[in-house]
């Protein structure tokens, strides 16, 4: 437990918002490792064991659907005892779920995959639950530099991840196991040490010294699900709306981008490097992201997010198999216009949201952002196997658009005061 907390003045809480950051980055780096580099091959081990295309959707949808199941839950944890327990939690149920999967390809279960991938996902609730950790003790003119701070670091795992893998794959290819069970060795590594950096360092907790000081307080009372859903500004709405459609696009084409390289003659390292700068693309930018937010508004960050997304869907629905480069751009858009579209509507979530829904409204924003996804991931084999990689890039132009169109809408929304 959290010692019992002082009141601070404006240099301590300042002094203890940086460290804060400071152990949250460190342990993103090692999350983000465990989490690309299982995601980078998931779906080309679900393939060779089930032999489909259609079916390799499957476990990344299990994935998120897992992350989705977890976000309330976790969410509630973290209301009532603070983030750590929440995120230590998270990382502990991923690395499991990894060790799961590494069983089951050696032993070539394809249902085995699919029950470690559940566990697995969790990895992705804690990466993404730990940028509203980041934004506990900030002041409302900060969240979108706060939020896009952890979110940056990320980078780092992102890109190391995926293209660890072909080395994971030749290592346990060389002891004698399945190649594409070595990536998920890593996943549980990382998961690991990500847990045990948060449960050593993350004290006092940000949540709990946030609600101590009254800024995530509403008398002691912990709204419930219903009535945090019920309370819901139309801007709010808006946020949710934007998290939920920009991710499901962007899972949708990077879920199956692997598969598409492979197709067109792809090796394990040049899969990896453009999934690491797709990746890159999803959280590098995040510090101008998070000033943008701050200096121009949420929602015409949202709108500018929504183009660069109709631009990726473009140029993916034109993307031979064997257009490497091509396609490297089109997913390095893609994970610019998600991340355009993340900081800034997570920085409008909590601008909407009355201080003490935050964390229930962020566990609900989260689960139906991984259903979307989830939907998404599964959606989006079917629609390879049936329709092409095309169908998948057209989808995201229209999700761009319906995006552009409810950022404009949302303009005429009266204006409020972001709450502190």
């Amino acid at each position: 437990m959290d010692p019992p907390q002082q009141a601070l003045g404006e240099a301590d809480q300042l002094a203890l918002q940086r460290r804060v950051l400071v152990v949250l980055s460190v342990s993103q780096v090692f999350a983000g490792v465990g989490f690309f580099i299982g995601l980078a091959v998931i779906a080309l081990l679900s393939r060779e064991l089930s032999g489909s295309a259609a079916l390799s959707g499957m476990p990344p949808a299990i994935a998120v659907i897992g992350s989705a199941l977890a976000a309330p839950p976790i969410a509630a944890l973290m209301g009532r005892f603070g983030r750590r327990p929440g995120l230590v939690a998270c990382y502990a149920i991923a690395a499991l779920g990894s060790l799961v999967i590494v069983a089951a390809a050696g032993l070539g279960s394809f249902p085995g995959v699919c029950a470690g991938a559940f566990g697995f996902g969790l990895g992705s609730t804690a990466i993404l639950l730990a940028r509203y950790a980041g934004a506990d003790l900030s002041p409302a003119s900060r969240r979108g530099r706060a939020v896009s701070t952890v979110l940056v670091v990320t980078t780092v795992g992102a890109l190391l991840g995926p293209n660890l893998s072909q080395g994971a794959a030749t290592v346990a290819d060389r002891l004698g196991g399945p190649a594409l069970a070595g990536p998920f060795v890593v996943s549980a590594v990382g998961f690991v040490i990500a847990a045990l950096i948060l449960a050593m360092f993350l004290r006092p907790d940000p949540l709990l010294v946030a609600q101590r000081l009254g800024k995530e307080t509403n008398g002691g009372q912990d709204p419930g699900l219903g009535e945090v859903a019920r309370g819901w500004t139309p801007l709010a709405l808006v946020a949710l709306a934007t998290l939920v459609a920009i991710n499901a696009a962007m899972i949708a084409i990077m879920t199956m981008t692997p598969i598409h390289l492979a197709d067109g003659g792809g090796s394990l390292g040049v899969i990896g490097l453009v999934i690491s700068l797709h990746l890159g693309a999803m959280f590098l930018p995040s510090p101008l992201t998070g000033w943008a937010s701050d200096r121009y508004g949420r929602l015409p960050v949202i709108a500018a997010g929504a183009v660069v997304l109709c631009a990726a869907g473009a140029l993916a629905s034109i993307a031979a198999p064997d257009a490497f480069v091509l396609i490297a751009f089109a997913l390095v858009l893609l994970g610019l216009g998600w991340n355009l579209g993340l900081v800034s509507a997570s920085a409008l979530l909590i601008d909407a949201t009355p201080p003490a829904a935050r964390p229930r409204a962020q566990g609900l924003s989260d689960l139906a952002m991984s259903f979307g996804g989830g939907g998404a991931s599964l959606g989006s084999g079917l629609a390879l196997q049936h329709s092409g990689y095309s169908s998948l890039g057209l989808a995201g132009v229209v999700i761009g658009v319906l995006l552009v169109l409810t950022a404009i809408a949302a303009r005429r929304l009266p204006e409020m005061a972001p709450q502190t």
